[in-house]
């Protein structure tokens, strides 16, 4: 029988490690079509899948560290490295909840799979609530192809 994925194991990494205190992560994919219009047709329309895009977004409460890397990494414009999956100090035991960060996957964990790319960091909103933690939500935009690895 086949297990769900508990969404608490699966993570964002950027520069190798995890992002710090997250909440929640989402991927999405969407193909992109161009509408086709022939006398063929009739009343029917068509499409044809054009690309791909995909995009990974992250909620987080903020550490200091990570938001301020994070903000040089978008103020720069460059593509950075995105990886979606779960880290690779996985154990038998779980995660260990004591670690500090955790590190991006080399191969994915038995029964799991990892997507890794490279993306632009399109939107970063910080949120600092009087008498509560701060938070940051993050958006990657893909550039190019995100590469899915299975066990």
């Amino acid at each position: 029988m086949k297990q769900s994925i508990n969404g608490s194991n699966l993570m964002v990494f950027y520069g190798g490690k995890s992002l710090a205190l997250a909440t929640s992560h989402t991927i999405n994919f969407t193909v992109n079509v161009s509408e086709v219009v022939t006398k063929d047709s009739g009343i029917w329309s068509s499409a044809v899948a054009t690309s791909i895009a995909w995009e990974g977004t992250s909620d987080n409460q903020a550490v200091a560290l990570d938001y301020n890397a994070l903000y040089d990494a978008m103020i720069e414009r460059t593509p950075v490295d995105f990886v979606f999956g779960m880290p690779a100090d996985w154990s038998v035991n779980g995660l260990d909840d004591n670690t500090e960060y955790w590190t991006e996957p080399a191969t994915p964990a038995e029964d799991t799979i990892f997507y890794k790319g490279k993306a632009i960091i399109t939107n970063l909103n910080l949120t600092a609530p009087a008498g509560d933690a701060a938070t940051y939500s993050i958006t990657f935009k893909g550039v190019g192809k995100l590469v899915k690895t299975t066990a």
